[in-house]
Order: C-alpha cells, then structure tokens, then sequence
C-alpha cells in the first residue's frame, strides 16, 4: 500500500497499517477480504466476505484506453474502479507489455513453464513468493507474444497458485 501511496500522492505521509488495523469481530464465512479505500488524507477499511467467481473468458485491455473510459465516468478514483466491478477478469495491457489482471497477478503457460510479467502494476505478495519459490518466471511478454502460450493464470492472495483460475489462451481476447 505504501508504495501505490507514494504513486498516486507523491510527498504526503502514508497511512500507517498497523494504526488502522485492529482485532474486528469474527466472521461467519471461511474467507474474508479486507478492502482500504483511501485517498491522501482519510482511510476506510471494509471487511467482506471473500467469493470466488467464476471466469468464462478473459479480456485483454489497454490500460490507459480503458482507465480514461472509467475516469471520464467518475469524479473519484474508487468509483470509477467500482465501475469495474462488472469484468471481475482483465488483465491490463501497457504499450503492448502484459502487466497484471485487475484483482490479480498473471502467468502464462509455455512448454510446462510459468512466466510471469517482469513489470506488474501491482507486484503482489503472492506473486513475490511464486517467484521466491521458483514456481513462475519474470518475462517481458508482449500481446505479439500471446499466441506461443497455452494457457494464462490469474493468481492472487486470496486464491493462492493451487486454486487460482487457469483459461486456455483460446478463450482469450486483446481489446483497444
């Protein structure tokens, strides 16, 4: 969070975690997410039940395309995110580079190896330990490059590598 912070208010004090962070009731549910919204000055935590959706297929979107669609709709960054809520998967695309999947990490499949975008928006703390683990491999991967794999994972920390969504390439689609 700190370094996103950094990004987006350059010069202001990041909100400290484990101010904000306290012992909240139990949960009902098995998995639960915990959502900061935040802007330079005030900080909300919401606390939400964690459900896996399903993914038919995949879109791949040019970042700033698809951001300025979003902006242009909405005054706040956080609405205009929520105005993402309906394409629960899409990875983002960054002058032709593969980046990272909206609500989550990226890999590609290519001759039993997994290879994953050397330059992420959000790097991810599950991704670092794949990486740490030898189980995925930075690349620079290029829409140009798209065809030579033969499938793509979205991994995050609430879904972890072992139950993470793998799409055959097929079911794949790169929109402007």
């Amino acid at each position: 969070m700190d370094k996103t912070f950094e990004e987006i208010f350059p010069g202001e004090k990041p909100h400290s975690l484990s101010d904000l962070i306290m012992v909240h009731e139990s949960f009902d549910v098995e998995k639960v997410k915990c959502r900061f919204l935040y802007d330079s000055k005030n900080v909300e935590i919401q606390f939400l039940p964690y459900q896996k959706h399903q993914i038919e297929s995949l879109p791949f979107w040019n970042i700033l395309t698809l951001f300025t669609i979003i902006m242009g709709k909405s005054r706040s960054r956080r609405k205009g995110k929520d105005l993402l809520l309906p394409f629960q998967s899409i990875v983002f695309l960054r002058n032709r580079l593969i980046t990272d999947g909206i609500y989550s990490n990226v890999a590609f499949l290519k001759n039993g190896k997994w290879y994953t975008p050397a330059h992420p928006v959000l790097e991810g703390t599950c991704r670092a330990r794949l990486l740490e683990l030898g189980i995925i491999q930075p690349s620079v991967i290029k829409t140009s490059d798209l065809h030579q794999f033969e499938s793509v994972r979205l991994f995050n920390a609430m879904t972890g590598w072992e139950d993470s969504w793998e799409i055959p390439m097929e079911k794949t689609s790169i929109l402007k």
